[in-house]
């Protein structure tokens, strides 16, 4: 190989080696751009890592309004690089099935927010008074920007979940398995969790309302 035809080798691999560092430059900003274009216009509003009522946990939570593609929810994954990297959330909840969401005083922590919806109820554990009102205050708002069959409102003081025995009353009424029952000022509501129809073919009532002046203490 000739001194003449050695230069020419180096710099033609020296422009091979330029152009690929280029190419694979742009190729980097093209997906940093997707990603970035993913999550500008999505609806998201707030996100943060807080904790599972039930286990203390710490995930991280996405609360997103309302937009032509999709509902308002409320998301959580194991981390932000979850979140980031497109993974599939660990629960999606739809707001427009929340019938009540309200701040708990009924637990051993101070700072907690529950969501009942008709296939069982959510609660989010946060660090302070301040952080657990904004959430509470985007929640509420989204919630009533929705149409569901209740009221948008919250409307009950306190909701549990409970399993209700098959005995009189209750058989009488159909009010068996798995049900939140709803405190009020005025009522306590049976508002059904799951299917009508039972594993064992019993249909369920979907809600019962029982005002507190009929039930004798």
């Amino acid at each position: 190989m000739t001194n003449g035809s050695w230069r020419n080798e180096v710099q033609l691999t020296d422009i091979q080696r330029s152009q690929a560092n280029r190419s694979g430059e742009e190729g980097r900003r093209v997906k940093m751009s997707k990603f970035v274009d993913k999550n500008i216009d999505d609806g998201l509003i707030l996100s943060g890592y807080q904790k599972k009522f039930n286990t203390m946990k710490k995930k991280f939570f996405v609360l997103y309004k309302e937009t032509a593609q999709d509902c308002a929810r409320l998301e959580y994954f194991d981390s932000i690089k979850k979140f980031k990297s497109g993974t599939a959330p660990k629960r999606v909840v739809k707001l427009e099935n929340c019938f009540n969401i309200n701040r708990r005083l009924d637990t051993k922590y101070d700072f907690v927010i529950a969501l009942a919806t008709k296939d069982g109820g959510f609660g989010i554990v946060l660090d302070s008074e301040t952080e657990m009102l904004k959430w509470l205050q985007a929640l509420l708002s989204l919630q009533r920007s929705t149409t569901n069959q209740y009221e948008t409102s919250s409307k009950f003081d306190h909701v549990w979940q409970v399993v209700v025995q098959k005995k009189s009353l209750a058989e009488e009424r159909k009010i068996i398995g798995n049900y939140h029952v709803c405190l009020s000022p005025k009522a306590v509501t049976f508002i059904r969790i799951g299917p009508e129809k039972s594993s064992s073919g019993y249909i369920r009532t979907t809600d019962i309302q029982i005002p507190l002046n009929t039930i004798r203490r």
